[in-house]
Formats: C-alpha cells, structure tokens, sequence
C-alpha cells in the first residue's frame, strides 16, 4: 500500500498544480537494476553466465513495468505511463549513457576512486552494500568472548610498572574476525589499570572505567598499577592464532579515538579486514612509522589499494583456504576450512582457543543490534575488498550549503538528511553484480592497475554508445582501446550501486535557470539515506546544487491496529480489492481510495484496513451528496444568469459568497503546502458547515418559489458558483467524480482539466455580511434550542410547525435593527420556522425570541403551516401556481 499512498500524492500535485494553470512535467520512472531482480532471474536460469542473467533480468523487469502500468492505469493518474518520452526507465540506453558520463566527470574530478578496504559484504547476495542498503535486527543473537592477548613488549612508560605477565583483555560479538587481528586498540585519554584476577592470579589490562563491570567477569581482583592509554603506544602482544605458525608474529597496541568505555573492556580487538574504524587504525599506524604527514594521511589510506592486511574470509562469508593455512598454520587452517565466519567458524574457534587454555577468559551469548541485508533479510559482515568509492567528505560541506534553499515537508526531514550525509565519509558505488549498469574500466593485466585515462574512458563510452551496455560482457577487452594503445588488459567485472542509478534520475528533466531541476521530490522516509541522498550528492558533485525545491516524505502504510502489513501476518490490503471489490469487501472504486490517501497525515505512519476505507467513502459521500443537492437544483448545461449584482443580494446569500472566499482560500493555501488532509477537512467542515446551512435556509424557497422568481435566481446564481469552486476544490483528490459533476453540470465531454482553477476575483468579498450574519446566525442557534425544547415536550413534531416570536427592545443596537432591516421577511427562513412576528417591546432588551405551535394549518404543496382554514394551499402556492 505504500506504493499506491506514493503514486496517489504524486497525482494530486500534478492535477493541483494543472489546474492552477502551472506549466508541468511529470516523469514517472522505473528503477529496474538491482539484486531482487537478478535473483528473480537466477532461480529460473541454470547458469550464471552474466549475458543470459542480463537477459532474463532484462525481461523480468519489462514484465514488471507491464504489469505496473496496468494496474495504475486502475489509479486515474494524470501521467501517459506508455510514452517513452515523459517516462523513464533505468534500463534504456540513454538513461545508462548518461548516468556513465556524470560518473566519467565524477572520476575526471578525483571524486571517485578504487580502493581495498572493508566494506559491508552481503555474503547471501555475494556483493558489497551501502549502509542504505542495511536494516538493523535487534534480535541478533552472537557468541560473544572475552580473550586475553599475553603482552610480549612493554613500552617504556610500561616497564616502569615493573609488572609481569600482562595479558590485554578485550570482548569481541565477532569471535571469526580473531584469525585476522592485527592490533589492539586503546583510547590515548582513558585511564588503564592492570588487575590481578585473585582465582588464577591472572593480571589483566583494562580501563579503569570499567573496573565494576569487568568484576562480573573475573570476580575478585586486585588493583596493581595504573597507566594512560597514551603511555601503552609501543607495546605489542601475541595474536591468537599466528603464534601457531613458525615464525611467531606480535601486532602493536595502536592509540585511537574511537575506543570508548561504554562497553567491553576499553581495549578494542582491531581486525583490519573488518571493521571501518579498525582499517583505519592500523593503517595509520602504518602509516606513521613510515613517516607520512598527517596532512595527507588520509587522503593515502583512502587511496591505497594493495595494502597488506589479512583478510580471511571469501565472497560467501566463508574461512578462505588459502588464507587461513597462511595465518593460522596447516592443523587450525584445516579446521576452519570453509567454514560459514556467522555460524559454525565463530563455534570452531571458540573451541581451538578454548582447547589450549588462557585465552578464553569468558563466554556468553548477547543479543544486540546487527546489520541485515535488506533484501535477503540475513546478516552481513565487514570484508575488506576493492571497490569504487565516491569521496563523500569532498561533497558534505556543498552538500550542507544547497540544502539550505529546499523546503522539507515535514521538517523533520532536514535533520535526517543532513545527519546521514555527515554521518559518511564514502560511498561504496561498485557492486559484484551481473544485472546493473557496469563500472567500464579496464585494467592493465600485468599491474592490476585500472587505466583512468580520459582518452581510454571517452573511447569506452563512445563504444557502449554504439553496441549498447551487454557489450560490455560480449565483446573483448581490446575493443575498449583507442587506437595507438597497445597492451594486455582485462575488464573490470563490477556494476554500478543502484542508488547511483536512481540518484542521477535528475538529469532526465531540463535544466532552469535560477531554480532546481525538480520542483517536488516525494518518497518514503528511508529515501533520506537513499534516494534523496543519492540524487543529492550526484548533483552537488556534478555542480548543480540540490536537485529538487521541495522534499517530501511520507510514513509506512499500517493496519487499523498500527502493525506493519506483512504475509505472516495476513494483514495485507491491496489497492484493487478496494477499487474492485472482494467478497467481503465493497466496490469502492477509485476515487475512495485517493480520498483516503488524501484525507490522512501522511507523514506519519498511515492506518489503513475495512473500517477506515469504509469511512473515506462515508466522508466522500457527503461532499457527492451536497453536490447532488445543487445539481438538483439546477438546469443542465445552463449556467445562472450573472447579470444579477452580487451587491444587492440579500445577506444570506452574500454571507454564502464570503465563505466560498474564505473555503477556497483555505483549500489553495493546503494544496499549495501539500497538506492534503487540510484540504479534506476543510471540504467536510465547509460541507457539514456553512453549505449544510445555506442549503437549509434557502431549500424552501429553491423547492417552492416560482422557478424564476427574483429571490431562488439570487440563490441559483450562489449555487452555481457553489459547485463550480466545489468541483474545482475536489478535483486533484478524486478526478472521477469531479468529471462527472462538471458533466453534469456544464453538460460537455471536455474535462475539467483542461479548465483552470481561477481565483475569485469579484470586485466584493463580502467581507461586509460576515458581521451582520454571525448576528443572524446567533439568533438562528437560539431559536433552534428553543424549538428543541418544543420537541422534545411533543409541542411539535418539526421546525415548519412553530412560530417565532421576535421582541425587540426600544434600546436595540444599532447593529440589530440593521440585521432586522436587511432580512425584512426572511426571518421564518432563517429559522427554517413557518412564520416569524416582529414585536416592538419598551425594555431596555436587545432581542429576545419566543417560539410557539403556528396557528395556521399545513400547505400540502410547501408544508409550512401557513395555510388558512378556508383554502386549499397557502397563499404564497397559490399565488406560484398560478
């Protein structure tokens, strides 16, 4: 439902902003790379060969957007969703083209490099993701141990203590991620005491700050010294598992800000391979005993490709051979084999270190958040691999900066993005996927280096251009050459980050000087750290600025008991049940289900199920019924005289006009803020309201009255400007039966659409009746509870049964007699009463009112009891029908 809620809003934009005479350009549009559909494809294939993936996926997606199309057609859109030229899809050429060029620019302006470093590795899909791509379970069960690292070299600060046998006590949820340690991690600010465990007098290193919590763990202990974090740099220790090989290996313990003292032991078991933080701290170790400046530090870690650190764990999450018989030696290398690192590798080596005894100090299993594949719905891990990355910390101030002249809607909105935007440093943009726009870089075959030539990359666009992207799997390496070059290479086999397909989607619409490419961007809110984050950063890098004016989102489509719709839960509600019909459900059609989408908060998390679509349709009723009441009333095709001067109109009506002002003002103001469900309750409110009154006053006289006398012209001509502004009002949210009203009463074929929505512009707002009709009305709601009271003493069965006395005083204001004046003989209509008498009393009163049963009989023809005894009607029908 989230799908159809989105389409939905979009569509009452477009028709709004139609109406209002704007100039429009709607580009519905398909993202049809990326995984789901790819391993739709490769459960039907028996093979992987990337051509026949292609092709499948291919087809996969044209079927989709088929299927797509025809069920919003079912939707009353105001979109040609078959014209190739105002829709777009990410599979065709030019979209590709594009999308290659802006990347060839990024590349030219070193925004996008190729480094080897840790990324979040799906090793259910078999590629790298963004953290856009991440969902967090906070349900994740991992084993979890504290293992204790025997310090080999003391720093100078160290020895000093004059401290034997330290071991450094660490805690790690990732027990597989031991086989590639690389370092201790310490904060240089903490505090660091050394403890000595009284059971086994085992001595510890921890941070002081966690003294209570690592009690737990050890017992007993005593406190024997204490050191900065800062005076630890230059120790080293023991690994785990590369003191099995022959030639004994110690890492460093490394100083880093990351460290905290909120959980574990204050000292961080850093595998460089897996973990972000980690992958820094040992290359800036490194680094440092290299001697770079620090000015370039990172620049070079983000750069460097071939650094040296141990990396273990293959494509599918499993103990690489190779790599484990190198770490760990031929007996542990053989035991961790092709084991899966989340499950069964994490069990065997809790066992091998258990089995040699003082490195295990403590186990327990821990529930905690950890990151989900969000496609796969199965856990990730941090791998070290090479991938494309876009240099994010170059675009975060620009960024920033052209965020400051978009409007969110809600305002909320801002800060999520701004927070995920500072919250990265890279974008990882390369995927190890056959279905996707490729990456089309080729590499030199001896060196392993990518060519980033603008001769090479110009020519392997102007191919792709000529043959089309499969060529890239086709065709030879060689291909890809410009004449004159003359060397052995390979292609590249990655494929782009579906969130850089999406993200360049702005470059589909013109450019507009001085404004944004796009007025309205509108998605769900986890497009803050997809495609609004996305589009965003492509257009800042390729020097546009943000891409949209206005950035809108909306909430998650739930039940009628504020649970996310899901299969187990058989609490799904498809858009064609409610437009179709089931066997339990109505045929509502569609205009109740834009209504409803119109009619909710929808920035919020938005209930749908039976009962609420049942009152959507209850509520729409009411506004068809009101409309219903004025057709009634009118001729069809025949507008209402307007020679007729809307000054001299008695006061109801003119108090009529001013709330038509004041009801479309608020109407445009809503539609213009995109509250939508502002706009809904303003029509029930001014249909259950101001409409339900007039409609009430005037009704005797539109059924009674001769059809063309002076008083129901006056009310025809309001009428009509009633429902014009009504069908107008209601038309961007239900399109159906705003045609079918401008049908009926226009009697024409044309759609309203092709009308504008044109601001009332008489020369008289009729701000005048406002005062003067709040008096009328206050004594109006007076009279009402006092004919109340008469019904309910069974004085009188309806409203036409009673009389109304007026007494006013001799001291009446001003305001009232005037109120008197300009209603004259259209008190008894106001009070929806058969007759009222005026009576001029010597108190000081202003008015006062009483109410009685008339002493006259019932018309037949009118009802009111105004008929005298000796005649068959009263005089006012007779007088009509004659």
């Amino acid at each position: 439902m989230d799908h159809p809620m989105l389409t939905i809003l979009k569509d009452i934009i477009t028709r709004y902003n139609l109406l209002a005479n704007n100039q429009i350009d709607y580009r519905p549009g398909w993202d049809c790379h990326g995984l789901p559909i790819e391993l739709k494809s490769l459960s039907k294939l028996k093979t992987r060969d990337p051509l026949a993936v292609r092709t499948s996926a291919k087809q996969t997606a044209l079927d989709g957007i088929d299927l797509q199309k025809r069920e919003f057609n079912q939707f009353g859109l105001l979109a040609d969703l078959y014209d190739s030229q105002s829709t777009y899809r990410t599979l065709d050429l030019d979209y590709e083209l594009r999308q290659l060029r802006l990347f060839s620019q990024l590349l030219k302006q070193g925004l996008i490099f190729r480094a080897f470093k840790p990324v979040y590795w799906s090793p259910s899909s078999q590629t790298a993701l963004a953290e856009s791509e991440l969902e967090y379970n906070d349900n994740h069960v991992s084993d979890s141990v504290y293992i204790s690292f025997p310090l080999t070299t003391a720093s100078e600060k160290l020895q000093q203590l004059d401290v034997k046998d330290v071991n450094l006590l660490c805690w790690t949820t990732t027990p597989w991620s031991l086989v590639g340690n690389m370092g201790v991690c310490v904060h240089p600010d903490l505090e660091y005491v050394i403890v000595e465990q009284l059971s086994s007098g085992n001595k510890y290193l921890i941070a002081t700050e966690r003294l209570e919590a690592m009690g737990e763990i050890l017992g007993e202990i005593k406190q024997l010294a204490t050191i900065s974090g800062i005076d630890l740099a230059g120790s080293t220790y023991t690994p785990p598992f590369h003191a099995q090989n022959a030639a004994a290996t110690s890492f460093p313990i490394i100083t880093a800000k990351h460290v905290s003292a909120d959980t574990g032991t204050g000292l961080v078991h850093t595998a460089a391979a897996h973990g972000h933080d980690d992958y820094i701290a040992v290359q800036q170790e490194s680094k440092a005993n290299k001697g770079v400046n620090d000015d370039n530090l990172h620049a070079s870690i983000s750069q460097s490709v071939n650094t040296p650190i141990l990396n273990p764990v293959d494509h599918q999450g499993r103990f690489d051979s190779e790599q484990v018989r190198r770490i760990c030696g031929q007996d542990d290398g053989s035991a961790l084999d092709g084991l899966d690192c989340l499950g069964e590798g994490s069990k065997v080596i809790i066992n091998l270190l258990e089995s040699r005894g003082g490195w295990i100090v403590a186990k327990e299993k821990v529930k905690h958040r950890y990151p989900y594949d969000w496609r796969t719905k199965k856990p990730v891990l941090i791998r070290a691999t090479s991938q494309w990355f876009a240099n994010v910390d170059k675009l975060k101030e620009r960024s920033i900066k052209a965020l400051e002249d978009v409007n969110f809607i809600p305002s909320s909105g801002r800060h999520r993005l701004e927070s995920f935007i500072l919250g990265r440093s890279e974008w990882c943009i390369s995927r190890q996927r056959a279905w996707g726009v490729p990456i089309p870089i080729i590499f030199d075959a001896a060196t392993k280096e990518p060519l980033l030539d603008d001769e090479v990359i110009e020519h392997t666009l102007k191919v792709l251009s000529e043959r089309g992207t499969n060529a890239w799997w086709t065709d030879p390496a060689k291909d890809f050459l410009p004449d004159g070059i003359d060397k052995d290479v390979v292609k590249g086999l990655d494929t782009m980050d579906v969130w850089f397909d999406s993200g360049t989607s702005w470059m589909c619409l013109d450019k507009r000087v001085g404004k944004p490419r796009a007025d309205v961007y509108l998605e769900g809110s986890d497009q803050h750290r997809g495609w609004f984050q996305s589009s965003l950063l492509t257009a800042v890098a390729a020097g546009e600025g943000a891409p949209y004016k206005t950035l809108i989102t909306h909430g998650m489509v739930v039940d009628e008991l504020g649970r996310k719709m899901s299969k187990s839960l058989g609490n799904g509600l498809s858009p064609l049940d409610i437009i179709n019909g089931t066997k339990s459900m109505p045929k509502y059609g569609i205009d109740v289900l834009r209504f409803w989408a119109a009619s909710v908060e929808y920035t919020k998390d938005v209930p749908i199920g039976p009962t609420i679509i049942a009152q959507a349709s209850d509520s729409l009723k009411k506004i068809r019924n009101a409309a219903r009441f004025i057709l009634g009333n009118l001729k069809a095709g025949e507008v209402s005289s307007t020679l007729l001067n809307e000054k001299e109109l008695p006061l109801i009506d003119r108090w009529m006009l001013n709330q038509l002002h004041i009801f479309e003002k608020a109407c445009r103001q809503a539609y213009d803020q995109h509250i939508f469900s502002k706009v809904v309750q303003t029509l029930l409110n001014f249909t259950s309201g101001p409409l339900a009154t007039y409609f009430e006053i005037t009704k005797d006289c539109l059924y009674n009255d001769s059809p063309n006398s002076h008083s129901r012209l006056q009310h025809i001509y309001v009428l009509q400007k009633t429902l014009d502004l009504l069908t107008k009002s209601v038309a961007p949210i239900t399109p159906y039966l705003s045609e079918e009203l401008n049908r009926h009463n226009k009697s024409t074929e044309e759609s309203i659409f092709k009308s504008t929505w044109a601001v009332l512009q008489d020369d008289y707002t009729h701000e005048e009746a406002a005062e003067p009709a709040s008096i009328l009305l206050g004594w109006r709601n007076e009279v009402l509870n006092l004919l109340e009271t008469l019904r309910s003493e069974k004085i009188i069965k309806t409203s036409l049964e009673a009389t109304v006395d007026v007494f006013v005083g001799a001291e009446c204001s001003e305001a009232t007699r005037s109120v008197l004046d300009m209603m004259n003989e259209q008190l008894a209509k106001a009070f929806v009463v058969s007759s009222v008498q005026v009576h001029d009393v010597e108190d000081r009163s202003d008015v006062r009112f009483s109410v009685r049963r008339s002493e006259q009989e019932k018309c037949p023809r009118c009802w009111s009891f105004t008929k005298p005894q000796t005649k068959e009607l009263c005089n006012r029908c007779i007088e009509v029908l004659n």
